[in-house]
């Protein structure tokens, strides 16, 4: 019942899934010191495995920061969206892109390569569609049309 009113809403659901991930982690090494949790990370997972079968659009998202020189955090969601909530490698990069502008409704501007559309881009030296892993091979960071860092 609740996806069927998802899709009849148009919702989007923003997993998260890698704070779940995080915060388990963070139990293991920390017992004392980790959150409370209401939901784990196989409840969590489970759900978007689930809202993603029945055709609900996933954006990609992260509530937390990584430390400088480690692996963004939307990295983490996106492998944690392929490899434990069953979307494959595209779906999973599409959600950060295409269905995360649908999500802020700036789909107009960003989220897909376009002309006419504000060109933000991370370009790569391997295809981030055979690996995830290769989205950490930056060449370039583009924003605005602009280069702002080069290897």
């Amino acid at each position: 019942t609740l996806f069927g009113e998802m899709l009849r809403r148009g919702t989007i659901l923003d997993a998260t899934l890698a704070l779940y991930a995080r915060t388990e982690r963070m139990a293991q090494e920390s017992p004392d010191r980790a959150p409370p949790v209401r939901c784990g990370p196989g409840v969590a997972r489970t759900l978007v495995k689930r809202a993603h079968a029945a055709g609900i659009p996933i954006a990609a998202g992260t509530d937390f920061t990584t430390p400088e020189g480690a692996p963004p955090a939307l990295f983490q969601e996106l492998e944690e969206l392929h490899e434990q909530a069953g979307l494959s490698i595209v779906e999973a990069l599409r959600s950060a892109t295409v269905v995360g502008a649908q999500a802020l409704g700036i789909e107009a501007d960003y989220g897909t390569i376009a002309e006419g559309k504000v060109a933000d881009l991370l370009i790569l030296d391997a295809n981030p569609t055979a690996d995830l892993e290769n989205l950490e091979r930056a060449l370039y960071v583009v924003k605005g049309g602009r280069v702002v860092r080069d290897r």
